[in-house]
């Protein structure tokens, strides 16, 4: 019997957002901080109660996985900070992770658009957190590809679609070579007591 050890997880949700409104507070928010040279941190940085209803949704769905998955019930995550990408930023296409973060997330806002090569089009790429996983999975040794013998998964971007995963695993965006704009909403969670 096969038993899989020291897993990881990634959690896809649909969370029911104002899509049309976040874009715009989105383009908003990225002209506000190329004109002003300020922190991408800062591009949500808004009163507006479509950012504190989908704050409201997401923190659901943070604590909802984090319960999920054994944790006690003393305690809870809350969103320490978020912000847009538009389009496809450079400080997002090299692999990286968030590691004073507990748990991330990606929330779409825009459907990818398909091209013929699946690394152009703006997919969110986890890697494998075991670092020999790439010497063990030649493909010419692969029958079918599974948990075990993948070394990174990718998601596309799908309107409304929150992608959470732990904050220490590599990830990045491949490029996006598509004519479609490309709107997404990161988070990074602290744990807090109840």
């Amino acid at each position: 019997m096969i038993q899989f050890a020291f897993s990881s997880f990634v959690a896809v949700e649909t969370v029911h957002v104002d899509s049309e409104a976040l874009r715009k507070l989105c383009d908003e928010g990225e002209s506000r901080v190329k004109r002003n040279h300020q922190s991408r941190e800062e591009s949500l940085n808004v009163v507006s109660p479509v950012i504190e209803q989908m704050k409201e949704e997401v923190t659901r769905k943070f604590n909802q996985v984090f319960y999920e998955l054994g944790y006690k019930k003393s305690y809870q995550l809350e969103i320490s900070h978020f912000w847009s990408n538009v389009g496809n930023n450079l400080h997002v296409d090299a692999p990286h992770m968030h590691p004073e973060s507990f748990f991330s997330a990606s929330l779409y806002l825009s459907d990818t658009q398909m091209t013929a090569d699946p690394d152009e089009c703006g997919g969110l790429k986890i890697l494998s957190p075991s670092p020999i996983s790439r010497l063990k999975n030649v493909p010419e040794l692969i029958e079918h590809w599974n948990a075990y013998t993948s070394d990174s998964m990718t998601i596309y971007p799908q309107d409304k679609k929150l992608v959470i995963f732990p904050s220490w695993l590599m990830h990045y965006v491949t490029r996006d070579r598509t004519a479609k704009k490309r709107y997404s909403i990161a988070f990074d969670t602290r744990v807090v007591p109840i």
